[in-house]
């Protein structure tokens, strides 16, 4: 399997002898314009329509890749604060408040303690008539 650049070989015939490799456009020896030209392409404008160098280009690509990932992180951590806040909300919300359930419940008391004396007077009045004969 291919796995990139690594996988890239000269050809035995140029390892052992390198100079069957042409630096120049005409076969003179001692022509080297295109390995001249080859060596200046780090300080050409070469890309973004000629606008940049290979160097310029490169840094501008990492300089976005920094600034989005930035962005990213200031928006995840933003995102984790509404989400830590919202469960709080959720917990007052939906959590049990204590002193209003002990209200709650001495008021259900004394209802409780009120129908029992209601039962019982009406359960006096009932023995009473029944024993009026």
């Amino acid at each position: 399997t291919l796995r990139g650049a690594e996988d890239i070989r000269l050809s035995d015939k140029i390892q052992k002898h390198p100079n069957h490799i042409s630096s120049g456009r005409d076969l003179i020896p001692g022509d080297n314009r295109v390995a001249l030209e080859i060596a200046k392409l780090p300080t050409m404008p070469i890309m973004r329509d000629g606008t940049m160098t290979f160097g310029e280009y490169f840094s501008s690509i990492i300089t976005d890749l920094g600034l989005k990932v930035r962005r990213n992180q200031s928006e995840m951590k933003q995102q984790d604060n509404m989400i830590q806040q919202f469960k709080e909300i959720r917990s007052s919300i939906s959590s049990v408040n204590m002193d209003e359930e002990l209200t709650n419940m001495v008021q259900y008391q004394k209802a409780y303690e009120a129908s029992a004396r209601f039962l019982g007077t009406v359960d006096e009045m009932m023995e009473t008539v029944i024993n009026m004969k």
